[in-house]
């Protein structure tokens, strides 16, 4: 092999080599990402974080990393490989060595692909003309009865059509991200598609469908699939970043832009505003489930798109020949887009709604704010709805109520699709009308479904809607909900879902049924990191460690027994740390594992496999001092929310009350100062009520300011009960109930 002489061998060289380092660690390509995640500085401009999948696209030659991504991962593989005790002299020539690694980087950066493009180009995608607008999701336009007009009326631009397409005619040298981010009906992606019409001929168009759109995305963005000059085309960007994938697709998104070699493409993709501020809120704990869709979400590739159109452009709306443009500047008062789209008839027909039909919207409502994707089983609606009706409309349904209900919802508002229409003809999945969805979600924030309701979500959830199921219940102190929705989930194969259930039980203070989960993570493979947490939890509760130790040394002699991998090593470091000062049985350990018989040699690798531990990170919901949140990424300016204290030293306690309550779902700060400010005017029962209906809504840090609020008032058991158990689906504080044991799982 050339080498680093050039040619095309430098990268294959590069490849060969990574390979060969990552072979030597003895980590799996996703424990060496997440522990390339783990060493990126906070606060500080760093690679996107890593997958590995992507490692795997380095392997294979497929496409060079950044240097400093490059770099970042030799030094995290080669720190690994010195601690574990590897030399020099025990590894092929410079593997070892990062300025050998830099010389191999340099040469394969000079050495451009064949073409200086991916040899696989355009395999997924259509040329733009191809595509049709209305198969894009572009809304349809009301009908006014002159079947002369085109489906979609003419374009008026507006302000930030200008600079969505700045950036379009700029992707023809770089690649580049736009998300228009509005409420439903404000055009955006109409938008999009007006600008898309502006590339070049030779562009293509690709709208990630199968076998679900996210995974089709994070397929084509880690492997070559996805050439050169393409569109990607992510409307509803939320369905890809806020789903099981979004933060490997989050991560792949980042690399994908910053590849040079890869681009020019450009990534298209629309918000609601709520879904937005959802994706890029900081979290209070140290559980951080959307860290990369933050760091992606840059406040550069966002643009907003306004309700209301501006005197002028509405002036040129109606200058038109388009008689729906004419109508619609006469009588949306400023609503334009929304009024094309028939969002008046739509409301109509949702509030004029017969019991049932509007009991099955109803249950489609809560069904997609709870995490299920757009397309909704009929099965689902009808159980779903039923569980709404009250006992004399249940009484009196005749076996046809539930077509009847569905005929209803699905007939034509104007011209334009009813609120709730099959996704397909004759398909039994319906879809939700985008205005009814963030309009009613809106209106039914605060109401949870009863147990029965949850039950029906969960018998017609697949794995990963089990696990989102499991997220909003947690999110709403629901946690006996949550626990039976994450059981599912793991027992529908979606393992990850183990985690966030013992994440909830430690978090609840719940710890000898976290160590049950986290030690099932361990043993399954699904998180090497569930070792650390044993040992942390152990040492930190204060619990009897040689239960623990057994387990963990069980773990390390079966590893040694079947050849030692990387979850062996995680064992034996969380065993080195809880075994302490008793160094006469760590070192019988390490001699069997490393074949070792010098005790000073013995004692130098039990001192770093103790130290080879993060610091514990124990949940948290929120800080003591949480203004300082401001200098996180994406997070609440901390001087906007201290405007709060301000207005408390004039006297001005409304003024500061309505600010504390509008930051308080993203600062546990604003939440405090509020409930405090109430209790100190003798509002004590209007504060508790808010902390409910935030909880209800999905505000997690009302769970524990409300069991704060219960302590100060001198019911500390209820506040104690709520900490551990939450709450009922209406809104009681939950009576004890035991999470499912993981033993279960197969009966």
């Amino acid at each position: 092999m050339a080498g680093a002489q050039g040619g095309d061998d430098a990268r294959e060289l590069f490849a060969a080599r990574l390979t060969e380092l990552l072979n030597a660690s003895g980590l799996t390509q996703e424990r060496a990402a997440a522990k390339v995640n783990q060493r990126s500085p906070a606060g500080r401009k760093v690679p996107p974080r890593i997958t590995g999948r992507l490692i795997s696209s380095w392997k294979c030659g497929h496409h060079l990393p950044s240097r400093q991504t490059a770099m970042l991962l030799v030094r995290v593989l080669i720190d690994h490989m010195r601690n574990r005790g590897a030399s020099p002299d025990s590894v092929s020539a410079g593997l070892l060595d990062e300025a050998a690694w830099r010389a191999w980087w340099r040469a394969a950066d000079a050495t451009p692909a064949v073409d200086g493009r991916p040899e696989t180009r355009n395999v997924v995608g259509r040329p733009i003309g191809d595509a049709a607008p209305l198969a894009l999701d572009v809304h349809p336009a009301i009908d006014v009865g002159d079947a002369r007009l085109p489906t979609l009326p003419p374009y008026v631009r507006r302000e930030h059509d200008e600079e969505l397409r700045r950036l379009v005619a700029s992707a023809g040298s770089s690649s580049a991200m736009a998300v228009l981010v509005g409420d439903s009906s404000t055009g955006k992606t109409r938008a999009l598609w007006e600008a898309v019409q502006e590339l070049p001929e030779d562009w293509l168009l690709w709208q990630p469908s199968t076998p679900t759109p996210p995974r089709a995305l994070l397929d084509g963005l880690t492997t070559s699939a996805i050439g050169p000059r393409t569109v990607l085309w992510l409307d509803e960007l939320k369905y890809y970043l806020g789903g099981p994938l979004g933060e490997q697709i989050a991560a792949a998104l980042r690399e994908f832009l910053h590849d040079s070699v890869r681009g020019p493409v450009l990534v298209l993709g629309t918000l609601w505003r709520k879904d937005l501020q959802r994706l890029r809120q900081v979290p209070s704990g140290w559980d951080d489930p959307h860290h990369e869709a933050r760091r992606l979400l840059d406040p550069d590739r966002i643009l907003p798109v306004p309700e209301h159109f501006s005197a002028d452009e509405a002036d040129r709306a109606a200058a038109t020949a388009d008689g729906r443009l004419t109508l619609a500047s006469e009588a949306s008062g400023g609503r334009i887009t929304q009024f094309l789209a028939g969002v008046p008839a739509l409301r109509r027909s949702y509030e004029l709604a017969p019991a049932t039909a509007r009991a099955v919207l109803d249950a489609a409502i809560d069904i997609r704010r709870f995490g299920h994707g757009p397309d909704l089983p009929a099965a689902l609606l009808e159980e779903a709805a039923f569980e709404l009706l009250d006992d004399v409309t249940r009484s009196t349904l005749r076996p046809a109520w539930i077509a009847e209900a569905l005929d209803y919802t699905s007939t034509p508002c104007r011209g334009v699709p009813g609120p709730l229409v099959p996704a397909r003809p004759g398909a039994p999945r319906y879809r939700l009308s985008d205005i009814i969805e963030q309009e009613g979600s809106q209106a039914r924030a605060s109401l949870v479904p009863s147990r029965p309701s949850w039950e029906v979500f969960r018998r017609h959830a697949d794995a990963d809607g089990l696990a989102r199921l499991g997220h909003e219940a947690h999110a709403r102190g629901l946690f006996r909900e949550a626990s039976l929705c994450y059981a599912a989930a793991v027992r529908a194969g979606h393992r990850r879902a183990a985690w966030s259930l013992a994440y909830m039980l430690e978090a609840a203070g719940r710890i000898l049924e976290a160590l049950r989960w986290y030690r099932w993570c361990a043993e399954t493979g699904t998180d090497e990191d569930a070792y650390a947490r044993v040992a942390w939890l152990t040492d930190l509760s204060g619990l009897d460690p040689e239960e623990s130790i057994a387990w963990l040394r069980r773990q390390v002699e079966a590893g040694i027994d079947a050849g030692t991998t990387p979850s062996t090593q995680a064992a034996l470091e969380a065993l080195a740390y809880l075994l302490g000062d008793r160094r006469d049985e760590l070192n019988a350990v390490l001699s069997r594992h490393y074949g070792v018989d010098d005790e000073n040699e013995l004692r130098h690798l039990g001192d770093r496999l103790a130290y080879a531990m993060d610091e514990p990170r124990p949940p948290e919901y929120w800080d003591d001092d949480e203004p300082h949140i401001g200098s996180r990424m994406s997070g609440p300016n901390p001087f906007t929310i201290w405007v709060g204290d301000a207005l408390v030293r004039e006297g001005r306690i409304e003024e500061a009350l309505h600010h504390y309550r509008s930051r308080s779902d993203e600062s546990a700060y604003a939440m405090r100062q509020a409930v405090e400010l109430l209790e100190r005017t003798g509002r004590t029962e209007e504060a508790i009520s808010w902390l409910r209906r935030e909880l209800m809504s999905g505000n997690e840090r009302a769970l524990w300011i409300m069991a704060e609020l219960r302590a100060r008032t001198g019911l500390r058991p209820e506040a104690m009960r709520l900490r551990t158990y939450g709450v009922e689906t209406d809104g009681r504080t939950a009576g004890p109930w035991e999470a499912e044991p993981p033993g279960r799982l197969s009966s």
